[in-house]
């Protein structure tokens, strides 16, 4: 006898299934880009080309500029998402284009910084323009309760991504709250909590495992 999982209940929502695994794919870009591999990345491309000054100056400029795009946008597409009617096309096109850029920066090279920057900042307008319409899928998954963010939640988040990028929890939360990420970091915590609901909903059955046919 083995334990087999099945998710029939949750199979039979095909949207629901869809919003968990863009959920595991979408986290990569928080965890990894933001959290951990631009900074690094960004210091190698600018350390024989721009003082450090100079250096940490074009990259707040960069994050500036990603979030005046991002605040000024987001009541618009909020009133977007709140009709639902084009929620999934416009989810598949600030995507795409956070996917775009994310992959693009595997041609920068070094010297190429404010190349860099540029993906950088496109790709994390992409990412939060998604998570507008994203979140907006939530009341798909569960209840408005279910999905509160405490500020434990965001402690053991921030612990996580620092012992990923080997860096003090400290540092990242101070990184996260300059770039005006600390929202960003809270969807992404509500997302997961959505899985897990999900995950808590999968069904488990015994099967018999007909070991003459193997």
């Amino acid at each position: 006898m083995a334990e087999h999982t099945t998710l029939r209940g949750v199979l039979k929502r095909k949207p629901v299934v869809a919003w968990a695994f863009y959920d595991w794919a979408n986290s990569a870009f928080a965890t990894t880009i933001m959290a951990g591999f631009f900074p690094v990345f960004y210091g190698t491309l600018s350390k024989d080309h721009l003082s450090k000054a100079d250096s940490q100056f074009w990259f707040n400029v960069t994050l500036l500029a990603a979030s005046l795009v991002i605040a000024v946008s987001a009541p618009i597409l909020g009133a977007v998402a709140d009709r639902g009617g084009s929620r999934k096309r416009f989810l598949v096109f600030f995507a795409s284009l956070g996917i775009l850029m994310s992959a693009a920066l595997a041609w920068v090279h070094a010297g190429h910084w404010w190349m860099g920057l540029a993906l950088y900042g496109l790709g994390t307008v992409g990412f939060s323009g998604a998570n507008v319409f994203y979140d907006s899928m939530l009341v798909d998954v569960a209840e408005e309760e279910e999905l509160d963010v405490t500020p434990a939640d965001i402690d053991i988040q921030i612990s996580t991504m620092a012992a990923q990028a080997g860096e003090n929890p400290r540092r990242v939360r101070a990184r996260l709250q300059k770039s005006g990420m600390i929202e960003n970091l809270e969807a992404q915590i509500r997302e997961r909590k959505a899985v897990d609901i999900i995950l808590e909903h999968a069904q488990f059955e015994d099967v018999e495992l007909d070991l003459a046919s193997c």
